[in-house]
């Protein structure tokens, strides 16, 4: 387990109240640590203010949901790239299937020539297919 540092000079008595609060819940805080809090918490009556109301947080916290594990309340959401890879199989599935098809249909007649005809123009030429006269 990392033990955290300790507040340096100049951090503010919340990040103060917090460190302590987190270090005396640990099971590895040790004698020298809990007297170093002890002179901390009899330096100011702000520490004292900050620290209660730390502590209550910590007590508050404790009836939260886990947010983490198998029993946290977020749904799971299905990853967007195996959707669009999913898409992008179909597509794929559907031109290997309807290309040779269309082509099978118009070699042998089922299709005809002026729909081709029709076909490559309007890819050939994109915007005159929708131009009205």
């Amino acid at each position: 387990m990392n033990v955290p540092l300790p507040p340096t000079p100049g951090t503010s008595p919340a990040e103060e109240a917090a460190y302590w609060c987190m270090r005396l819940h640990e099971e590895d805080c040790s004698e020298d640590e809990r007297q170093a809090f002890q002179r901390w918490l009899a330096a100011s009556p702000e520490h004292a203010r900050e620290f209660a109301a730390m502590q209550e947080i910590w007590e508050l916290s404790a009836h939260l949901p886990p947010a983490f594990g198998p029993s946290a309340a977020a749904p799971v959401r299905p990853r967007r790239h195996s959707c669009l890879r999913r898409m992008g199989l179909a597509a794929g599935l559907a031109a290997l299937v309807l290309l040779p098809a269309g082509y099978g249909g118009w070699r042998m007649g089922w299709i005809p020539d002026t729909y081709i005809q029709g076909l490559i123009h309007n890819l050939a030429h994109p915007l005159s297919a929708h131009v009205h006269h």
